[in-house]
Order: structure tokens, then sequence, then C-alpha cells
């Protein structure tokens, strides 16, 4: 179904650049989601982390680490 891919109104909640954000206010540690994939990278002096285990009632993102922690 090529309709689910289709540019609506919605699209910015779904991806955004906000990296000047990040740069500009230098948080120690950024944590986002919507994505299908285990990343964690620096952007400038900030920490960008996720870890997402996958949908309810699927199976377990195979990259998901179990034992990943954060300490705030």
């Amino acid at each position: 179904d090529t309709d689910k891919y289709r540019p609506s109104n919605l699209d910015y909640y779904y991806a955004n650049r906000l990296d000047y954000i990040i740069v500009n206010r230098g948080p120690k540690l950024w944590i986002h989601g919507h994505v299908h994939h285990r990343e964690e990278y620096l952007l400038g002096a900030t920490t960008i982390l996720c870890n997402p285990m996958g949908y309810h009632n699927h199976e377990v993102n195979k990259n998901f680490d179990w034992n990943k922690a954060v300490v705030i």
C-alpha cells in the first residue's frame, strides 16, 4: 500500500531535524524513538541514544540492548 507513505500534514511528528537545538543547548543526553534500530552517537557534546525494543505483541528487535541503562 503506497498511500501510507504519501506526504501529509502529520509528517513533522514522525521525523524532524532538531540538530540546531541540540548543538546550541548542548544537553548531555538526548533520547529519542521512532526508528527501528538501535543508535548511539555524538552530536557535538551530546550523546544521542535510541534503543527500540519493538512493537507490543511483535517479535523483539534483535538489536535491542537489554543491558542498556541510563543513570540520571
